[in-house]
């Protein structure tokens, strides 16, 4: 999917006015949204909850664009927690990319890098500051995030209030 995504968007920006390129982001989009590629997995789009309430305290935000902004970080906060899924991602997202079996965080961690070069390279924020997100709005996101301390967040590793401030943190600090 997210070479789909990647795909028809470069598309769309060589040639705004190409229908297929259009039609194909809107269809990679529709199927990244709709359940079918988490069947039979518990989860809450995590990088999705994170990114609501940066549009909800800031509503200039699009909530593509906080998404960017908050991806990378969060990758890179939850790789550890199941190193062999990333490294498919590494590999089938960012095909061609050696896998180092000996330490495969460094490929996940690359792969990451790619995906925030390549997001840098279409223009969209790869950190919070570049929205215009105060530091000291941080933690106030972190906290209605987790609904004042009383939930997780249900990924690849639950995510408490602490994670959660963390990848905020993490996000603020890039770009």
């Amino acid at each position: 999917m997210i070479k789909s995504v990647r795909k028809a968007a470069g598309d769309c920006l060589k040639n705004p006015e190409d229908y297929t390129a259009r039609a194909n982001m809107m269809w990679a989009s529709s199927l990244a949204h709709n359940g079918l590629t988490q069947c039979g997995r518990e989860f809450q789009l995590v990088v999705h909850q994170l990114e609501h309430e940066v549009s909800g305290m800031y509503p200039e935000v699009a909530h593509g664009a906080g998404l960017a902004a908050l991806w990378c970080s969060w990758a890179r906060y939850v790789y550890k927690a199941n190193i062999n899924r990333w490294l498919q991602y590494a590999s089938n997202v960012w095909g061609g990319l050696d896998i180092d079996f000996e330490h495969p965080e460094k490929t996940i961690e690359t792969a990451i890098d790619m995906q925030e070069q390549y997001y840098a390279s279409i223009g969209m924020p790869i950190g919070l500051k570049e929205l215009g997100v105060k530091e000291d709005d941080l933690a106030k996101l972190a906290l209605d995030c987790s609904r004042n301390k009383t939930r997780s967040l249900i990924g690849y590793k639950p995510l408490a209030y602490e994670d959660i401030l963390v990848i905020y943190q993490m996000a603020y600090e890039r770009g």
